[in-house]
């Protein structure tokens, strides 16, 4: 075989190799850039409880992602609820049970966006758009607005979630989707919650506490805990303990004794 042929040979094969490489590279930033999920674990078994206490709604991992299921607690019977092609997280009753509000990802897109599904008309809205992590979605102003956190700084790299699970509180109006950056001084905020009091309750991975959206005076109700509810009274919280422990014991404090057992 000749020395030229030899060299297109070569050449050929370098060419394939280095087009078979580029085309991988582009896969791997386009999944890098769209190919958001769910990280797998515990962290992403999120429920709720319903205002009449007959029914918990809650996120499960399953084969192609995560989907949202309900359990019927009288009839202890559990159906799934929502499932799409990608997955759905982190549900929220509307105070009446008839509505859903969850955080969920879209083929193609990176970013988690925050949807209602209306129980009774058997559909599902999608209510953000855009290249934001939106997540932790919460009714609040008689079920007519939802506040939620925005995470804006996309994270390169991995197998791991690219986004931060917290981030700036928003809020939306349902019927208008005007969405509105509130000024909170913590940025890094999970599971907001606008109380009937108009106090916001929150989780900021340090503390359990509350802020006034207007004066944003704070007040710290429990500290190293993981996560937490608060009674419709605004009298007590249910909370599990904080930090790398082998268990998170659930633990009750009343608010206006400041006993917790």
């Amino acid at each position: 075989m000749s020395k030229k042929k030899t060299l297109r040979i070569a050449l050929g094969i370098t060419l394939i190799i280095c087009g078979g490489l580029t085309t991988s590279l582009v896969l791997i930033i386009r999944e890098s850039q769209t190919g958001h999920s769910r990280p797998c674990c515990g962290g992403n078994i999120t429920f709720d409880l319903s205002r009449k206490g007959d029914e918990i709604a809650f996120s499960v991992p399953v084969a192609n992602g995560m989907d949202i299921y309900l359990l019927n607690i009288p009839s202890n019977k559990v159906s799934r609820l929502l499932t799409s092609e990608k997955y759905e997280w982190a549900p929220r009753f509307s105070s009446d049970g008839s509505k859903i509000a969850f955080s969920g990802g879209v083929p193609g897109e990176r970013g988690d966006h925050i949807f209602l599904f209306d129980r009774k008309a058997n559909k599902t809205v999608q209510l953000t758009q855009g290249l934001n992590n939106d997540t932790w979605p919460s009714f609040y102003d008689h079920d007519h607005k939802i506040v939620f956190t925005r995470e804006t700084k996309y994270r390169w790299g991995g197998l791991a979630s690219n986004w931060d699970d917290a981030g700036r509180v928003h809020t939306l109006d349902i019927a208008t989707g005007d969405i509105k950056l509130e000024n909170v001084p913590s940025l890094t905020i999970i599971s907001p919650e606008i109380l009937a009091s108009g106090l916001l309750f929150l989780n900021d991975f340090l503390s359990i506490r509350t802020i006034d959206m207007k004066t944003n005076i704070e007040k710290v109700l429990v500290k190293d805990c993981r996560d937490a509810r608060i009674s419709a009274d605004e009298k007590s919280i249910v909370f599990t303990g904080g930090g790398y422990k082998d268990n998170y014991l659930i633990h009750v404090k009343s608010l206006p004794e400041g006993r917790v057992h």
